[in-house]
Order: structure tokens, then C-alpha cells, then sequence
């Protein structure tokens, strides 16, 4: 049976002159093989198992989803804006030989992202490993322009809602930060 565990990520930070730049969005990971509760550690999963990546914004964003195997392959899942409200599905996704580590980058952000935009469009253009390369370097340095040398650890919070769960309620993870946010997704196999 799938389960389906939504992971609230509410980005926030101090209103200036009475505007709201806080960000606040959803992501879940549906797995084949049962649900996942975190996102903070490598998630372990077994070749041939498959996945659906959910994300939905509470407001308009911006949303760039990057997906590299394990011998570093570079697809774009996603690079455009998220409408608030709707929800963006991808997958599903199977994992396929040689084992290794699978990384998402997840980046949603309330204004475009240029250097990631440039990086996106010339890796559209030029398949290279070069291009690829250049595309995961724009996503870490907006990551090492926007983290803190300490992050917040992950708060589990009860999420409502209708799921497809066996038990009594679903727990999800609550994150902080501010108007754009970069998140990681290791899968190991």
C-alpha cells in the first residue's frame, strides 16, 4: 500500500515596512515501498522501487527541480513558476542499476533565480557533462549564499487532511528559513 507523507516547509522571515517576503509550500515523496517521514537523512530504497515527487506552493513561486542518478546523470524535472494551490506531480521515477546515490534539488523561491534560469536553459541546449555541472554549482551557491552556519533541526508536526495510511495520523516534518529555500533529497539504493 502507498503512503503518502507530506512534508510542510514553511519559509518565513521578518515583515519589512508591513510586507510579508515569507514562503510556504508542501512537499511529499510517495513511495512503492511506503512513505517517507524525513527528508534530513539519505532515504534508503531498493532498485526497481518507485517514486512521485508532490510539491504545492500557498502562493506563487518560483520552482526549479533537479534530478542526478548515481553515475550523474542530469535531467531538469521542473523550472517555472507554481501557480498557488496546484499541485505539481512528478513521476513516477524507478530506480534503476548501478546502486549509488540519487539527489533531487529542490529549490522554490518568490522571485527568479537568473544564474540557475542561464545554467537551466544552456544544459537544455548542450547536454554536457560541463552543462551539468554548471546547472548543480548555480544550485549550490545559491544554497552557500543563503544558508546559516547552524540550520534549524527538522520539527515533526501532525498534518491533517485526507491520506492513504493505515494508522491514525500522518507525521511530517515542519522546516523554517526565508523567501527562497533549497532542499536536497538524497536516495541511496
Amino acid at each position: 500500500m502507498n503512503r503518502c507523507f507530506l512534508l510542510p516547509i514553511l519559509l518565513s522571515c521578518f515583515p519589512l515596512f508591513s510586507q510579508d517576503t515569507g514562503l510556504s509550500w508542501t512537499m511529499a515523496l510517495d513511495r512503492s515501498a511506503g512513505g517517507v517521514r524525513t527528508f534530513s537523512r539519505p532515504i534508503l530504497m531498493t532498485d526497481g522501487e518507485t517514486f512521485i515527487l508532490v510539491i504545492r506552493a500557498t502562493e506563487a513561486c518560483y520552482c526549479y527541480i533537479v534530478y542526478q542518478d548515481a553515475v550523474r546523470n542530469t535531467e531538469i524535472l521542473y523550472n517555472g513558476r507554481l501557480t498557488a494551490g496546484n499541485d505539481l506531480s512528478l513521476g513516477p521515477y524507478r530506480l534503476e542499476p548501478p546502486s549509488g546515490t540519487e539527489t533531487i534539488q529542490v529549490v522554490i523561491s518568490k522571485i527568479p533565480q537568473q544564474k540557475i534560469d542561464d545554467a537551466a536553459k544552456n544544459y537544455a541546449q548542450a547536454r554536457s557533462r560541463g552543462n551539468a555541472d554548471k546547472l548543480m554549482n548555480s544550485i549550490y551557491e545559491l544554497r552557500r549564499s543563503i544558508s546559516s552556519l547552524v540550520e534549524s533541526p527538522e520539527k515533526p508536526v501532525l498534518l491533517g487532511g485526507a491520506f492513504r495510511d493505515t494508522g491514525g495520523g500522518t507525521t511530517g516534518v515542519q522546516y523554517t528559513g526565508t523567501a527562497v529555500y533549497v532542499k536536497s533529497v538524497l536516495i541511496r539504493h
